[in-house]
């Protein structure tokens, strides 16, 4: 891409929705967030997930007082969680969504692209795909394949206006 290797950041399932670039930084400007239809299969188990963590467990892993809500604070433009707000008795904590979910667990919490509902006691995490949703959805390029597209069509589809070259190695 402009001349040089292209960036192709992949991850598992993207949930239907792939990431813009989410690392510090400047992103590369085929790394776009886009909607993936190709990647919601019955053998997908990541693609749709829920998980429950209660407001006990969060107290450990932040090391915050009492817990009285936990919401998303804010969100990139593929809908996926940037910023969690914290409630508790002794005031608000903003965290990193990517902290978040590495503290919690990545086979908890599997992607950042999740609605939080509140039940009193802790809260449950509706979400869908599995790792950052940056680039190509592995998931979305096995449906693409099954139906009949070509590797020069999916490496399209995900790394838009990137171009294909044979290097030469000496």
């Amino acid at each position: 891409y402009g001349g040089n290797l292209a960036k192709t950041y992949y991850h598992s399932c993207c949930g239907g929705k792939t990431a813009p670039f989410i690392w510090k930084g400047q992103g590369e400007p085929y790394l776009q967030s886009k909607n993936c239809p190709f990647c919601n299969h019955l053998r997908n188990s990541s693609y749709s997930w829920t998980q429950r963590i209660s407001f006990y467990e969060l107290q450990k892993a932040f090391g915050t007082d009492k817990i009285t809500s936990i919401s998303i604070n804010a969100q990139d433009e593929s809908g996926r969680a940037k910023t969690i707000l914290i409630c508790q008795v002794s005031g608000n904590t903003t965290i990193d969504a990517n902290k978040f979910r590495s503290t919690m667990g990545y086979t908890r919490v599997k992607s950042t692209l999740f609605t939080m509902d509140n039940d009193g006691q802790g809260v449950v995490l509706n979400g869908n795909g599995y790792g950052h949703g940056v680039g190509l959805c592995q998931w979305g390029a096995r449906g693409m394949a099954e139906a009949g597209y070509t590797f020069k069509e999916i490496l399209g589809f995900y790394y838009p206006g990137v171009c294909l070259q044979k290097i030469a190695f000496e």
